[in-house]
């Protein structure tokens, strides 16, 4: 089942955001969710499942509450999929 997330000027000013930064740059869910194209609550599940998408969740941080992604690890989680689609 494909999830669609609604295009706010949240979204966006977010997305632009982790564009600019650096890969070893701690991101939060939201910015997360604009990244990968998912759902805050399907990005939540995955790290307590630890599946996202039919693979490996990225690896999050966790301080304290706070949850952050390294833009690196969501770069590598998304580019299995074009490794896979390569593939076949």
């Amino acid at each position: 089942m494909s999830e669609q997330i609604k295009i706010t000027a949240t979204n966006v000013s977010s997305l632009v955001s982790i564009l600019e930064i650096n890969p070893e740059q701690l991101i939060n869910d939201r910015q997360a969710e604009a990244f990968l194209g998912r759902k805050r609550s399907t990005i939540k599940n995955s790290r307590h499942t630890g599946k996202l998408g039919g693979v490996e969740a990225p690896r999050h941080y966790k301080m304290g509450r706070t949850v952050r992604y390294r833009v690196k690890d969501l770069l590598e989680w998304r580019d299995r999929f074009d490794t896979q689609a390569a593939g076949q």
